[in-house]
This record gives structure tokens, sequence and C-alpha cells, in this order.
């Protein structure tokens, strides 16, 4: 299924959901190239087993980053 492409960018405050969030889709999420922002990426990276492609932190340019993946 890795077909299937995922950014996910967490404001600090909802860092903690997001894990919830991650752990509790963890077996479909792993099946999928998942990216995310520097901090939210480590945090998830921390917390689940869940592998993801990590960009700048936000304030570094990663939302940008991810746009322009989008884009």
């Amino acid at each position: 299924m890795k077909n299937i492409t995922l950014a996910v960018i967490a404001h600090d405050s909802k860092k903690e959901e997001m894990i919830s969030l991650v752990k509790a889709h963890q077996e479909e999420l792993a099946a999928i190239d998942l990216f995310a922002t520097q901090n939210t990426g480590q945090a998830i990276q921390s917390n689940t087993e869940v592998p993801v492609t990590l960009m700048q932190s936000g304030p570094r340019g990663g939302d940008q980053q991810i746009g322009a993946l989008v884009a």
C-alpha cells in the first residue's frame, strides 16, 4: 500500500494528541509513506514503531517543504 503518502504537522500543544492518533492507527500508518515536520516526526518515532520521513522543523521551513511536496 506504499502508494499512499500522508504528511502530519502538529503544534507543540497538540503533539500528544498526534501521538495518540498514530498509536491508535499504527498498523495502517506503518503501511504508508508518512512525512512530518522534524519535531512532530521525532515525537512519533520516539513513541511508536511507525517510520517517518523527517522534514525540517516548522520554524526552519518544514511546513514549506511539505507544501512543496504537495504542489
